[in-house]
């Protein structure tokens, strides 16, 4: 005959809810099956264990006014954090009685975390959506009379060098101006490289993928790296893989990626001594691609909108690198993740899905007829 006990624990264990016994003490009584799944925890390892270590961020006041009035309450949402995990749960708190005397506390909870990252996910598309149709018609405006300017200066320049040439301008005026060109047309180039930021937010180009292996791309880049560290008075240092991972990207995206995460880094490190570190490295079957840089670091206030258009710190920047590195990383089916703190540095971290073998042999004899089509 079953027992009582029996009984509760089997149905303890079969309800489709997270459940937690709490003692009057505060401590961890007992985890059922479904919370111990969720958190990919070991009872053994949590019960007997302040349930605040558990959630630190738990209203024990709450708990307590649930023991006092002897009623269930609403706890909210909480944010659970463990091994790497985060979820979001809607929890409620109840006074454990047996045989009328309060014995303890019950903590129940239901996963509300896809639902969560869904809204989540809606409220950045329409985020987005706004940026994007604000973007698209600030480039158009810009553009055009942008376009005019560097059409004017180039007859400019072309009028200027007939004139010197021929005795009607005097050569140190003309040196001078030829000097200035340059930095001209240098200045609308940038203006120009900020439009299309612009236009990768409002209008994300089609993706052309093709098979990258990952050590063949990263000896390609490095030089222009190099030299763009060279112009802040920093080194890079690359750590290239043991084994030349293979995956399917656009080159253009995955180059655009590193370098707005290296462009990061280098307006963060000092002006002199500043060194970024770059690593790839294996991670289940994808590959991890890490750039870290010994620069100011980013404060807490900031760091949880540091994936969003135009957050910055820097008045003369827009702030749209992140925005762009999360949205070419998100389109490549990778994450990308950030850890910083203020005077020791950043860590940026994309996981980018590899390509199998047998998947990549297949890719490779299918792009390879593609190109011989094409000839």
């Amino acid at each position: 005959m079953v027992s009582f006990r029996e009984f509760f624990e089997s149905m303890f264990d079969r309800l489709q809810s997270g459940v937690i016994l709490i003692d009057l003490k505060g401590n961890i009584a007992d985890i059922n099956r479904f919370a111990l799944t969720l958190f990919g925890i070991d009872k053994n390892g949590w019960v007997g264990t302040s349930v605040t270590a558990m959630f630190p961020a738990l209203n024990m006041d709450v708990v307590q006014q649930s023991l006092t009035e002897q009623i269930t309450l609403s706890l909210g949402k909480l944010l659970f954090q463990i091994n790497g995990k985060e979820l979001y749960l809607k929890a409620e708190v109840s006074p454990l009685v047996m045989l009328n005397q309060t014995v303890g506390i019950m903590l129940t909870f239901q996963d509300l975390t896809e639902s969560y990252r869904i809204q989540q996910d809606i409220v950045e598309a329409e985020k987005m959506a706004a940026i994007g149709n604000m973007a698209a018609g600030t480039v158009h405006e810009i553009r055009n009379p942008l376009t005019t300017v560097k059409g004017f200066l180039q007859l400019l320049q072309r009028d200027i060098q007939k004139m010197s040439g021929i005795g009607l301008l005097q050569r140190n005026f003309s040196d001078k101006c030829q000097n200035v060109f340059p930095l001209l047309f240098s200045e609308i180039e940038k203006i120009e490289q900020i439009l299309s930021n612009f236009l990768l937010i409002s209008k994300p180009q089609e993706l052309r993928f093709k098979v990258i292996r990952v050590n063949d791309w990263l000896h390609e880049i490095m030089p222009r790296l190099q030299q763009e560290a060279l112009l802040h008075s920093a080194r890079i240092l690359c750590e290239f893989p043991r084994k030349n991972f293979k995956f399917f990207g656009d080159i253009n995206e995955i180059n655009s990626l590193l370098f707005n995460l290296v462009q990061n880094a280098l307006e963060a490190v000092a002006v002199e001594g500043g060194e970024i570190h770059l690593s790839v490295e294996s991670f289940g079957d994808s590959f991890r691609l890490s750039v870290r840089d010994n620069g100011v670091g980013i404060s807490s206030e900031l760091m949880s909108n540091v994936f969003d258009p135009f957050t910055t710190t820097k008045p003369e920047r827009l702030g749209l690198g992140l925005s762009i590195c999360r949205q070419i990383v998100t389109r490549m089916g990778g994450s990308i993740s950030i850890q910083s703190e203020t005077g020791k540095g950043t860590v940026v971290q994309t996981v980018i899905p590899c390509l199998q073998d047998e998947i990549l042999s297949l890719e490779e004899m299918r792009l390879g007829l593609k190109e011989a089509a094409k000839r």
